[in-house]
C-alpha cells in the first residue's frame, strides 16, 4: 500500500516502463493524486481482464478484517518489468497486471458486513481479488453511495459516444461511466477551466448540466446540454441564481439578495461574456429553458 496507494509512484520511475503518452493520459485524470496502481499476478489475468475503466475498488490491509481504501480504476497495463521493479517478489508469480486508480480515500469498511450486504454467505472468505456479480452490486448499490465516499471525475473513458440519450441502465457503475464521459467531453472543450472565472484546478471543477439530467433523457450526454464551471459558479446557475443570455453574458436572478455577500462575488461577472469553446458551445435552446425555469430575465 505504502509504495504506490498511500503515496503517488515517482513519474520519472514510472517513465522507465510506460510511454509518456499512456501517463500523460493517467495523469489527466488521475490529477494532483499522481500514479496510484495496484497489481494482480498473471494467474488472475481473466478476473483482470474484466476489469473496467470507471469500476470502483475497495484494498484491504491483511489482518485488519476491512476494507480500508476505495478508488475507481482509470487506466491498465499488463508490464512484467514495472510490477518486477515495484514490488519484487522470490519464487512467486509476478504482479504484472497494473491497473492505475484514482479517488483513493481512507475507509474503514467491516468484510462481513460488506460481503453479507452483497448477498454472499456470512462465511464467504474474500480471495485475493474478486470481481462483485454485476446482479449482487445492482442490488446493493456503488460502494460510494452506500459508504458516502465523495468521487471526483477522475475517471479516464475509452469509448466514443455518438447517441446523446442515455438510458436508466440497471447498473449504477454504468451510469456512472456514462456521466463522466459527457464530464470529460465538456471539461475538454472548456480547456479545464470555469468558463466564468477561469479557475483551472480540476478539484474544483464540475461539468453541469444546462437542462437537467433527470428531465432531458435526450440531452444527458450531449455536450452542448454541458458547461464547465467552478464549484461556486455551478452552484449558482444549478440553483438559478445566475443564467446566461443568448449572446452568452451573465444574467444576475432578481431573486437574489443584493445584500448578500453571493450577490457581491456574481455582481463582479455580471453582463461580461463567458468562454465560448470553439466546438459543442452552448445551445442557446437550453440555455432559453434555463432562463425561463428560473424566471431570469
Amino acid at each position: 500500500m505504502e509504495k504506490s496507494i498511500e503515496k503517488s509512484v515517482d513519474i520519472g520511475f514510472a517513465r522507465n516502463f510506460f510511454s509518456s503518452t499512456f501517463l500523460d493520459e493517467i495523469l489527466k485524470w488521475s490529477g494532483i493524486e499522481g500514479i496510484r496502481c495496484w497489481a494482480t499476478t498473471k494467474n488472475r489475468t481473466t478476473i483482470f481482464d474484466n476489469i473496467n475503466d470507471g469500476d470502483e475498488v475497495l484494498l484491504t490491509e491483511k489482518g485488519t478484517g476491512c476494507f480500508t481504501y476505495y478508488g475507481i480504476v482509470i487506466g491498465k497495463s499488463q508490464n512484467v518489468e514495472f510490477g518486477n521493479a515495484l514490488w519484487p517478489v522470490v519464487g512467486k508469480s509476478s504482479w504484472e497486471n497494473i491497473y492505475f486508480l484514482a479517488n483513493i480515500t481512507n475507509v474503514n469498511i467491516d468484510k462481513v458486513k460488506l460481503v453479507t450486504g452483497l448477498g454472499y454467505a456470512e462465511n464467504f472468505t474474500v480471495p485475493g481479488i474478486i470481481k462483485v456479480d454485476d446482479k449482487k452490486y445492482l442490488n446493493f448499490g456503488s460502494i460510494s453511495q452506500r459508504f458516502e465516499i465523495p468521487v471526483f471525475d477522475h475517471v479516464a473513458e475509452t469509448k466514443e459516444e455518438k447517441d446523446f440519450s442515455s438510458e436508466d441502465i440497471p447498473t449504477i457503475g454504468k451510469r456512472r461511466a456514462a456521466h463522466y464521459k459527457f464530464s470529460k467531453k465538456v471539461k475538454e472543450n472548456y480547456n479545464y477551466s470555469c468558463a466564468i472565472c477561469g479557475i483551472n484546478q480540476t478539484e474544483f471543477l464540475i461539468a453541469g448540466h444546462i437542462s437537467p439530467w433527470s428531465e432531458d433523457h435526450e440531452n444527458r450526454l450531449n455536450p452542448e446540454n454541458g458547461i464547465c464551471l467552478c464549484a461556486l459558479h455551478d452552484r449558482a446557475f444549478e440553483h438559478g441564481y445566475i443564467g446566461l443570455t443568448d449572446n452568452f453574458t451573465i444574467v444576475i436572478s432578481p431573486k437574489i439578495d443584493k445584500t448578500s455577500k453571493l450577490y457581491v462575488v456574481l455582481k463582479e461577472f455580471e453582463n461580461k461574456a463567458i468562454y465560448i469553446p470553439s466546438v459543442n458551445k452552448p445551445h442557446i435552446e437550453f440555455l432559453k429553458s434555463h432562463r425561463k425555469k428560473h424566471s431570469i430575465l
